[in-house]
């Protein structure tokens, strides 16, 4: 029993310290999103990703390490539980920045290759597309399709005529 209790109170301690390393994360960067690969510490990108885990055991009624306590703790720091949606979500409002700005969505590379990042998600997001209305695994979603439509979005880029009434709404 007190074996057992020792040990409980060392996981216990283990998961504080991680929980404090992820706030001295926050300080430097504002916002908890740990990469999955993380080389200044590697334990806290792995004890992130086992919280997510630990969450979706617990959102399905299974067994899980992640208590209420701890769990409260992880939401009051703003903590993503979903960071594939996150991702989403965020090159999502990039792109829609760029329609409202330039009145399209279809993003150029640059001189600078400073859309380089947006370019290639956009590209994701058409490979997916054809993957989902071929009923093969993909990423994409009719939510995601509505909202990528909801802002002009062109699915063929190399159809010049779609692209000149590929306008924002």
């Amino acid at each position: 029993e007190k074996k057992a209790s020792r040990s409980r109170q060392f996981k216990d301690d283990v998961w504080k310290g991680r929980f404090r390393e992820l706030l001295r994360f926050r300080e430097q960067t504002g916002h908890v999103m740990v990469p999955h690969s993380y080389p200044p510490s590697q334990k806290l990108a792995q004890w992130v990703k086992r919280q997510r885990y630990q969450h979706q055991l617990k959102q399905a009624g299974r067994h899980s390490t992640l208590s209420d306590e701890r769990e409260e703790m992880l939401n009051s720091v703003g903590f993503i539980w979903d960071s594939h949606r996150a991702v989403w979500s965020y090159h999502f409002q990039k792109l829609e920045a760029f329609a409202l700005a330039h009145g399209h969505c279809c993003v150029p590379l640059g001189e600078n290759k400073e859309n380089a990042g947006l370019v290639t998600w956009c590209k994701h997001q058409r490979r997916q597309y054809k993957r989902y209305q071929a009923n093969i695994p993909s990423t994409m979603t009719a939510e995601r399709i509505r909202c990528l439509e909801g802002i002009g979005f062109n699915w063929d880029p190399r159809n010049l005529s779609q692209r000149k009434n590929a306008t924002f709404k």
